[in-house]
């Protein structure tokens, strides 16, 4: 199983390194695309086998662990982005689906070692009302897609505005229960934290 490729790449001294320079949550991303698009038993078995290995292995070093669902755009490839899964409504009902099946996966973890982020930075805007709305109302949903299989983790929830502060400061929390921590990203100053980042341009 070559799945997270990262196992293959950072041993356990790396890990043992920065867990004695006190760092204590990794926070895990996977790939949503490698669950959304085909359903077949073993072969999601086989994927989902990787993930607890990696889950396990960071426990046993003694990190606490943020199961990150992480898209990553690719120029030449069918699997949705970000972008696909907030606009397409079949796609975003795949995702939904997806992170419930993830979560009850997940279900036998210890939620003080395990956290579950219900999607990474998504781009609607946050200072247009509709989009912040139409954010609002697909959080919800995201939501209860993973507290419906798993009622007892702790939920990570960001805002519009690829997950900006100002997004984050727009959503609406009531809908959500206590077991939720609220998530922002910041890059600024961006020349700084994207320095060496060939994706980003110039």
């Amino acid at each position: 199983n070559r799945f997270p490729e990262w196992m293959h790449f950072v041993d356990d001294g790396e890990l043992i390194q920065l867990r004695r320079a006190g760092i204590d949550t990794i926070r895990l991303p996977i790939e949503p695309a490698f669950l959304m698009y085909n359903d077949d038993p073993e072969r999601r078995g086989v994927i989902m086998a990787g993930i607890k290995v990696a889950i396990d292995r960071l426990i046993a070093l003694d990190f606490k662990v943020i199961a990150d669902l992480h898209t990553i755009s690719r120029r030449e490839s069918d699997a949705a982005g970000i972008n696909d899964i907030l606009a397409n409504q079949t796609i975003f009902d795949n995702y939904r689906k997806t992170l419930a099946f993830l979560a009850g996966q997940l279900r036998h973890y210890d939620p003080c070692k395990l956290a579950l982020e219900i999607i990474n930075e998504p781009s609607l805007e946050c200072n247009d009302r509709q989009e912040q709305d139409e954010w609002q109302d697909a959080a919800e949903r995201l939501f209860a897609a993973a507290r419906g299989a798993d009622p007892n983790r702790t939920l990570i929830v960001t805002g519009a505005c690829w997950g900006a502060a100002n997004g984050l400061a727009a959503m609406q929390p009531a809908a959500f229960d206590p077991n939720t921590i609220w998530t922002f990203h910041t890059y600024e100053p961006f020349a700084i934290t994207h320095q060496g980042a060939r994706w980003t341009g110039d």
